[in-house]
């Protein structure tokens, strides 16, 4: 018996990933970008983020589990540090950091373009949302990115149907008619496994979300991907209680008796209570005057953190857009622009 053994090259490790992106992006009326991009990381060991940015942007604030860092600059790029001295994450944390782009100055009309940076790791999910001056209407013309809107409209579509398709009796609990969990057997999972989503009330997804699985002192934790699904294996026996959150939501919690029998939970979250973070918006409402939470705190560090002068629009409309799996790529969308 003769055989050949072949030495197959190593390959690394991933050693950082993204579950979650979050970008706000604001227009001023001279056409500069002032963009914040908020990433939620699981990290084992690598320091640095290599950041390609837009040409003549530049990083002007970095953020690492809520203390301040600074970019690092280097012949190949920006990056951007995912660790400190003395921190040593444990589960997923957030780094963020602010960039100033140029731009080109608004015409009367014309179209413009715009771009997060490529980011040297996997990201599961970008959110992202560009505010314009309320003197411009705008559209988005083309790009690499989703609107979100379109995004919500296929998922009401979906949701439908496969409420349709079920013919399954499910119930509800906690929260009234718009909000809680609906709870029913999982038919695609397998025994041992708990399936499930997070919404809002308006059936839009929300990525991010952290669910806890506690029973005694076991303890299971997923976060919803950029459909909103999650997935727990190796789920123990017995009474096991259920809580889903996200920063700008009122947590849902509620405990189960699981059988080894495959369950499918679906988390409805109502929007809570304003707070100086980031929060990440599921819904996907036609562009309005009023900003996001996201925007408004942009706006308020610009006015008196960031240390640079930046005019923002103060009044404008919130155009958003998402892209799922990004790895090592640019986000990118156009709009087409015109004086009111």
């Amino acid at each position: 018996l003769a055989l050949e053994v072949e030495r197959f090259a190593d390959v690394g490790v991933l050693a950082a990933v993204a579950d979650l992106a979050v970008a706000t992006t604001l227009v001023t009326n001279e056409g500069r970008a002032l963009t914040e991009v908020m990433l939620l990381l699981r990290n084992r060991a690598q320091p640095f983020l290599k950041v390609t940015l837009p040409p003549g942007a530049s990083i002007v604030s970095v953020d690492v589990s809520g203390e301040t860092a600074k970019p690092v600059l280097g012949a190949d790029g920006t990056r951007v540090p995912l660790m400190r001295p003395g921190f040593r994450p444990e589960g997923t944390y957030s780094v963020s950091f602010v960039y100033l782009h140029a731009g080109t100055p608004f015409a009367r009309k014309g179209e413009m373009q715009m771009t997060l940076p490529a980011m040297d790791i996997p990201i599961g999910f970008v959110d992202w949302e560009v505010f314009v001056p309320d003197t411009y209407s705008v559209r988005a013309i083309g790009g690499n990115v989703i609107d979100r809107r379109t995004l919500h409209r296929l998922e009401k579509r979906k949701n439908r149907g496969r409420a349709e398709g079920r013919g399954q009796t499910a119930f509800r609990v906690g929260g009234g008619s718009s909000a809680g969990m609906v709870i029913m057997p999982a038919d695609d999972a397998q025994p041992g496994q708990i399936v499930g989503r997070a919404t809002d009330p308006s059936g839009a997804v929300l990525p991010g979300v952290t669910v806890v699985l506690e029973l005694g002192a076991a303890r299971l934790t997923a976060i919803t991907g950029g459909d909103g699904t999650f997935l727990m294996t190796n789920v123990p026996s017995g009474s096991v209680r259920l809580t889903a959150q996200l920063t700008g939501f009122v947590a849902q919690s509620r405990s189960v008796v699981f059988d080894q029998k495959p369950l499918q939970v679906e988390f409805v979250l109502p929007v809570g209570a304003v707070k100086e973070t980031i929060t990440v918006s599921g819904e996907t409402p036609a562009p309005s005057p009023e900003p996001s939470q996201n925007v408004i705190n942009l706006q308020q560090r610009a006015a008196g953190v960031l240390p640079i002068p930046v005019d923002v629009p103060r009044a404008g409309t919130s155009h958003q857009f998402v892209k799922p799996l990004v790895v090592d790529q640019e986000a990118v969308v156009m709009l087409r622009y015109k004086r009111k």
